[in-house]
């Protein structure tokens, strides 16, 4: 149960929610990253970690599917149209960063803003972990039936599994291939906006029982603003 309460006296209104559109030119996304970068996560001239340059162009991309993903409930809600929920144990979407500025087409526009703050996007994008959850076959068709959706604008939900581990990470020590955990979600667009459902999930071992919360992760149609 959350400690905060309602809103009693504050009342918010339109002014609150009347924000300019964020800006999606090389200029934009190297602002939005600087501020992130520096203030956010309090980075400085001495940090040489990929890290946080990947979780600051991580928010500012998440940012902007945010604001396109409101537009998408509040036209859908508009229209009262009916929605379709898919259910999938897996969905191997695929590294989401990239991904994001393709679907977004802010890649080149993201190249070039990096570029004059002396950034590599290529190899800020490779340092996220590609997800080895499940066995593949199920998981990338699931993830390619809800790009098909999002592309061609229909009000579909896909919903799965919240794994806290992928299935193993592959490496060599001395010559033998040996199998080390996959940490997974990692930190950035994957790891959603974690969301109170109310459920519980029960299990006979009472120790294996567990809270049910929802971590919506976007997805957007290849240029046109729908999430």
């Amino acid at each position: 149960m959350s400690p905060f309460i309602d809103l009693q006296q504050s009342k918010p209104n339109d002014k609150l929610f009347d924000l300019p559109p964020l800006s999606l030119t090389p200029e934009g996304l190297a602002l939005d990253f600087k501020r992130y970068y520096a203030s956010t996560f309090g980075r400085d001239r001495d940090c040489r970690s990929a890290y946080y340059p990947y979780r600051a162009l991580s928010v500012v991309m998440r940012d902007r599917f945010m604001e396109r993903w409101k537009g998408t409930r509040q036209a859908q809600d508009e229209a009262d149209c009916k929605r379709a929920h898919y259910l999938s144990l897996e969905f191997l979407m695929g590294r989401a960063l990239s991904n994001a500025m393709l679907n977004l087409g802010v890649a080149n526009a993201a190249e070039q803003g990096l570029y004059e703050l002396g950034l590599v996007l290529e190899e800020i994008a490779a340092t996220e972990p590609d997800a080895g959850l499940g066995n593949g076959g199920l998981g990338r068709l699931a993830a390619c039936f809800l790009d098909s959706c999002a592309t061609l604008q229909l009000p579909v939900k896909g919903y799965g599994l919240r794994y806290e581990y992928g299935m193993f990470r592959q490496a060599f020590d001395n010559g033998f291939q040996v199998e080390k955990p996959d940490h997974w979600p990692p930190d950035g667009l994957l790891a959603g906006y974690p969301r109170r459902a109310g459920g519980a999930l029960r299990h006979p071992d009472p120790g294996l029982s567990q809270r049910h919360h929802q971590h919506p992760a976007p997805l957007e149609g290849r240029r046109h603003g729908r999430i």
